[in-house]
């Protein structure tokens, strides 16, 4: 697999692992 590639894609997980871990975080402030 072409290394940019796979940075990339890592990228784009960690920032939507980043979002969801904030909306969760959100959440538990809202109850």
């Amino acid at each position: 697999m072409d290394e940019l590639l796979l940075l990339l894609h890592t990228e784009g997980w960690w920032q939507k692992k980043i979002q969801e871990d904030s909306n969760i975080q959100s959440r538990k402030d809202d109850e």
